[in-house]
């Protein structure tokens, strides 16, 4: 048995799973309207109860940058703390959390135990033989390794999480 996290496979421990990405996707689109970059997400800056209903939170603001504030007289530019070196993504943008987002979810489903096997290959693209729904490899690739036409904002990730979710709906139902 175990945790739900520990059983991704399970219909309803999936559905779970990404009824709470949901909700760390909401927290991301709010922070990319007040025109911060996040800079850390992932596992570490993820608050959970771990009970049966979605209650994942995003937390780890104090690595945020500022992108749009500006002093009198000063041009807009993104600054760094020193502390903020630990958690350093290879970039900071709207995009780099947005894939950031998708190689914690990556992570959470190739965990030992689970069907859908190594998902990540070493570079951080999505492996060809996961065993993902269509849905979810459509939304990882969206994610990972979007193209020009990919939509990265948090409206357009939570209809294809909702896509997901119906599908696991009928794959339950069968």
């Amino acid at each position: 048995h175990g945790h739900w996290l520990r059983n991704l496979d399970a219909p309803r421990s999936r559905g779970l799973f990404w009824r709470n990405i949901i909700r760390i996707v909401r927290a991301i689109g709010l922070i990319h309207a007040q025109g911060l970059v996040h800079g850390a997400v992932g596992e570490a800056n993820v608050m959970t109860d771990g009970g049966e209903l979605p209650d994942f939170q995003l937390a780890g603001f104090e690595w945020s940058l500022v992108l749009s504030e500006t002093k009198e007289g000063e041009r807009t530019h993104a600054r760094v703390s020193p502390d903020a070196a630990v958690l350093r993504p290879r970039s900071y943008s709207f995009a780099e959390d947005w894939r950031c987002l998708g190689l914690m979810i990556g992570g959470c489903l190739e965990r030992p135990g689970s069907s859908a096997g190594r998902v990540l290959g070493p570079n951080g693209g999505l492996k060809a033989e996961a065993n993902l729904s269509p849905g979810e490899r459509r939304l990882l690739k969206r994610l990972l390794t979007p193209s020009r036409g990919d939509q990265l904002e948090a409206h357009a990730i939570i209809q294809a999480i909702e896509d997901v979710l119906v599908g696991l709906g009928r794959t339950a139902q069968t």
